[in-house]
């Protein structure tokens, strides 16, 4: 073979290789944000709670740390009752400025049977 048949040759293959390691975009879905969210301090908790549907309900906030619950921990009663409204109950916990304050938030979802 020749000095240009050799270069033509190795001309095509690096140009089919290149075409070989497209990379293709996807759509992103609710759960590709899960990471970044819990990374920022963001976290969800969902609880089945058709058990208790249409009942009156008090819901204490209390603090665990690997799993045992911390002594002095203060058992928060929210200041009011809920009615279970819906199948699922998810309650969120936002970031705050200062470690000592949390922010959070309930949620009641119908589920379809």
């Amino acid at each position: 073979m020749n000095k240009k048949t050799i270069i033509t040759t190795l001309f095509v293959l690096v140009a089919l290789s290149g075409q070989g390691q497209e990379i293709k975009k996807n759509e992103t879905t609710i759960n590709d944000y899960i990471p970044l969210l819990n990374a920022k301090g963001y976290q969800a908790y969902s609880f089945d709670v058709s058990a208790i549907k249409g009942r009156n309900v008090e819901i204490y906030c209390r603090e665990f740390v690997n799993g045992k619950e911390v002594e002095d921990s203060p058992r928060l009663l929210l200041p009011y009752y809920f009615e279970a409204r819906g199948d699922k109950l998810i309650i969120g916990f936002l970031p705050s400025e200062t470690d000592s304050i949390a922010q959070y938030c309930f949620s009641w979802e119908n589920t379809l049977s």
